[in-house]
């Protein structure tokens, strides 16, 4: 069978759109990228200060902000677990008591879900650490390409995508193979809708309204309910895809794009409790996630990395800035500027690992922040980055105290907790600042 990584298949495009601002995001603070009026929004009910750096890019490290956590608005009716669900979380769901130290949590997501091999890795992976994890999946991966036009994004010709279809029938077939397979296992399944529409394109998503985006997810949803019929394909020619429209609770955006105000009534109307899209918004450090207008956040996380810092920094040369943004395409342009040069990828997976591990550490030993490690199913040069990934949940899923999870099982988990309680974790300092590398060991 083919294999088709989760990069749109227009590498120009590409690379002057979500690699733009990962290359510009690599640099850590200060940097200048696309404006961040895509998931900025003046109606946080003080969830969550409003972006710093007015500049932040989409996977960027906005400029080092306050620290104050955002308080949560009171927790939003959850659909975090649902009737078609027929596994149990992996980790004990109880309510915790005041002053009791909460577990460390980890959340491992991969957009787009194209590649068969990455499936079968970190499927097996998580089976042999009891871990979980959630992909945000590319609809058109879905679709075939022959059948393209059968998709029309907002304002988009027929068939007119920046993300890749699938190459034949039975890349279709297997991707619903491999989706059932992560279903029954207890993984997740949430969005990373269709187009990849970023805001290089002519109408991207930085500029949708709500209607757009109820347009894309209504498109989303009838590709998952039914890909045979959605493709044009006789009866019986795909296995029945086992995941419900249902299911779907969760999204990160194409480019970590979008303007928040305009996709949260498309969230609540589509029965969204959680985006995953946002980047630093409340400043550099590893802190808990927060309901913001009804929506639970899980901010991409930024952190001060001793992998960039001091002179032994596995930077790429120019970039003096420990700030990284903790996904696989940040580090790829923090490292080499987005070079496929797979000779390097000790050198990158590295760079990728030790931040990881960093982040563990901190958290561990500071305010037990979950991490949010967020990839893509790749092979980007040489494959540094999910073997990184794969490596450190190999080592730290199972370790004591440290679960590895969906993010609907940690929002079920938080909606248990007292209010006041998950108020003060929210409050505390941030950890993966930096200033405790020599007290780690690094």
């Amino acid at each position: 069978m083919r294999t088709l990584s989760s990069r749109p298949s227009s590498a120009a495009r590409l690379l002057s759109g979500t690699a733009l601002a990962l290359t510009l995001a690599a640099t850590g603070a200060g940097c200048s990228a696309p404006p961040e009026e895509q998931q900025s929004s003046s109606s946080a009910t003080g969830a969550a200060p409003e972006p710093q750096n007015a500049e932040a890019s989409e996977h960027g490290s906005s400029a080092p902000g306050t620290h104050e956590s955002g308080s949560a608005d009171p927790p939003a009716p959850s659909s975090s677990r649902d009737a078609t669900d027929t596994t149990e979380p992996n980790f004990p769901m109880r309510k915790l008591k005041p002053g009791e130290t909460p577990p460390q949590f980890i959340l491992f997501s991969f957009d787009g879900g194209g590649m068969h091999e990455r499936w079968d890795s970190f499927l097996a992976a998580a089976e042999e650490t009891d871990s979980r994890f959630t992909v945000y999946l590319a609809g058109l991966f879905l679709v075939e390409l022959e059948n393209r036009e059968a998709y029309q994004g907002p304002a988009h010709a027929p068939g007119e995508s920046d993300n890749d279809f699938a190459p034949d029938v039975e890349f279709v077939s297997t991707m619903i193979d491999d989706l059932n397979r992560a279903h029954r296992g207890g993984h997740e399944i949430g969005t990373h809708y269709n187009g990849h529409f970023c805001s290089v394109d002519a109408y991207g998503i930085d500029q949708w309204t709500t209607q757009d985006w109820v347009e894309e997810m209504e498109i989303f949803h009838r590709i998952v309910d039914d890909p045979e019929t959605f493709n044009g394909y006789p009866e019986g020619t795909l296995p029945e895809l086992e995941l419900e429209p249902e299911d779907i609770v969760g999204t990160r955006t194409p480019c970590l794009q979008g303007r928040w105000d305009q996709m949260t009534p498309m969230w609540k109307e589509a029965g969204i409790t959680y985006d995953t899209s946002q980047t630093s918004q409340r400043g550099v450090g590893l802190q808990w996630p927060y309901v913001k207008d009804g929506i639970w956040e899980f901010e991409m996380q930024t952190v001060n990395s001793p992998a960039f810092s001091g002179p032994d920094s596995l930077a790429r040369p120019g970039d003096d800035s420990p700030a990284v943004t903790a996904m696989d395409y940040s580090f790829w342009a923090k490292t080499n500027n987005l070079k496929d040069e797979p000779a390097d990828a000790p050198r990158l997976k590295q760079a990728t690992l030790e931040t990881y591990r960093y982040m563990y550490d901190s958290a561990f030993a500071g305010n037990r922040a979950p991490l949010v490690i967020g990839n893509h199913f790749n092979d980007w040069s040489g494959n540094a980055f999910n073997s990184a990934t794969e490596e450190f949940m190999r080592e730290t899923c199972g370790e004591p105290d440290t679960h590895c999870v969906t993010y609907k099982d940690l929002i079920a988990w938080l909606e248990l907790q007292d209010p006041e309680v998950l108020s003060s974790w929210q409050e505390q300092e941030p950890s993966g600042l930096g200033d405790d590398v020599a007290e780690l060991g690094y």
